[in-house]
């Protein structure tokens, strides 16, 4: 890693102590305009800019003032992983409301207990998708938002304004959510960077679920610094060989995810006779318990990896 980028990552984290997740992405995007944002697959390899992609996010915040979204509600978003899950969850930030995620798959039901709980009137979707049908709540379409002007303006400095909210289903069954400030989340992002000197040749494999809170560092970790963001196909999401190929392809430096999931990639590399180049320099491993035998058989394959145990993504913001 260069002295410069270092020194553009620290620097980061000491101007953005008033800014909301959003704003730090746009001052980005200015900063390094043509650098990699984004590779997903949609049956062929996509990638798109910083520039391009704050061009997206302020088309789809078009879109949410049109269908007259107010600063400081909560919107709905359900959809496969990838690049439009990004766009939406900024352009929602940036006119000043909440993101809520909403697994595709889960039932009907949970989705509108949801919805009803935090009061949603939009539900944020793709026009490819078999519409969500819940009373009193609107369905809009992300990829549908690209024919629309740009907003003249995000909004600022509202920090201490939720970002997103999480919903567990708890011991009971009724979901209940957990509200993340910009700040909270911001302290998280911050210190992880900071201490392991995340920069903008650092490319992340996003497999946490948007409804995840390990989710919320694979976007906003990876796009306050200038780094990239890989996503498989949704379809491939738990298919460790297509996990090993995006690796390798695209010399992905960071993996961010519970213990099971590295331990199935681990699984697969000794049951195939697998090796990787030694791209992965972080292992970021929480929200559950370690098998006291993980970090070994990690560094069995690449002997260079730094493996760190951190605690609920959450509880820790």
């Amino acid at each position: 890693m260069s002295l410069k980028t270092e020194t553009l990552a620290t620097n980061m984290c000491n101007v953005s102590k008033q800014k909301g997740l959003h704003e730090i992405f746009f001052s980005m995007a200015e900063k390094i305009p043509e650098h990699i944002a984004v590779i997903w697959y949609e049956n062929t390899r996509k990638e798109i800019s910083y520039q391009d992609l704050a061009d997206c996010v302020l088309k789809m915040a078009q879109m949410l003032k049109v269908n007259g979204i107010r600063e400081n509600e909560y919107i709905a978003v359900s959809m496969p992983k990838g690049i439009w899950q990004i766009i939406s969850t900024l352009a929602i930030l940036s006119v000043g409301c909440t993101y809520i995620p909403i697994d595709i798959d889960w039932p009907l039901e949970r989705k509108k207990k949801i919805c009803k709980k935090v009061n949603a009137r939009i539900l944020v979707e793709l026009s490819s998708m078999h519409s969500t049908e819940i009373e009193e709540v609107k369905n809009i379409y992300a990829d549908e938002a690209l024919t629309l002007n740009k907003i003249d303006k995000i909004v600022q400095g509202n920090i201490k304004s939720s970002a997103y909210v999480i919903f567990t289903s708890g011991t009971t069954g009724t979901p209940k959510g957990v509200v993340v400030s910009h700040r909270a989340a911001w302290n998280t992002i911050c210190d992880i960077n900071e201490t392991y000197h995340v920069n903008q040749e650092d490319r992340i494999f996003a497999i946490s679920k948007l409804n995840f809170d390990l989710s919320v560092y694979d976007l906003f970790g990876m796009l306050s610094v200038g780094a990239a963001i890989v996503y498989v196909d949704d379809s491939n999401y738990m298919n460790p060989q297509e996990w090993h190929d995006k690796i390798v392809q695209h010399n992905v430096t960071i993996w961010n995810s519970v213990p099971a999931l590295r331990n199935l990639y681990l699984t697969y590399l000794k049951e195939n006779g697998k090796v990787y180049k030694e791209s992965i320099r972080l292992s970021l491993l929480s929200g559950d318990w370690i098998p006291k035998e993980m970090p070994e058989d990690i560094l069995n394959y690449n002997k260079n990896e730094q493996i760190i145990c951190l605690g609920g993504a959450t509880e820790a913001a």
